[in-house]
This record gives C-alpha cells, sequence and structure tokens, in this order.
C-alpha cells in the first residue's frame, strides 16, 4: 500500500496503476471487500486516464485502508 500511495502523491501514473492493480487482486483474494472495492475504483479510473476523478475516490481508498489497519490492530491486542 506505501508504494501505491506514494505513486499516487507523486502522480506516477504508471506505478499507481500497477500497484493498485496488485492491491486490487489482493484485497479481492483475501477478502478485505470495502478496500477491494475502492481499489477497483481506482484502478478504473486509472486505466481511463481520469486523473482529474481520483482525489475522492483516493481519499476514499486511503480511508478503508486505515479502517482494516485499525481492525486488524484492534482485534490482534
Amino acid at each position: 500500500m506505501t508504494i501505491f500511495m506514494e505513486a499516487m502523491d507523486k502522480q506516477d501514473w504508471d506505478e499507481a496503476f500497477a500497484t493498485a492493480h496488485a492491491l486490487k487482486g489482493l484485497t479481492g483474494n483475501l477478502g478485505f471487500v470495502p478496500l477491494y472495492h475502492a481499489v477497483g475504483e481506482i484502478v478504473l479510473l486509472l486505466r481511463a486516464n481520469r486523473y482529474d476523478e481520483l482525489e475522492p475516490v483516493y481519499e476514499k481508498t486511503r480511508q478503508s485502508y486505515d479502517e482494516l489497519v485499525n481492525a486488524i490492530t484492534t482485534g490482534i491486542n
């Protein structure tokens, strides 16, 4: 996720697409549904070169990621 976020922050769209696509597969395989859907939206926007529409979806993706990390951390403790 860190590489993806760094690519998004740098507007390195090729790296962002590659890492988002990998994250989509990973989150789908692990059943992290909210994050899977959020990353899936990013993949679609990047594939279509719709960069001006990324910001709200990226924020939703970061929020879904933070919620997942919090749930895992809370579950471990």
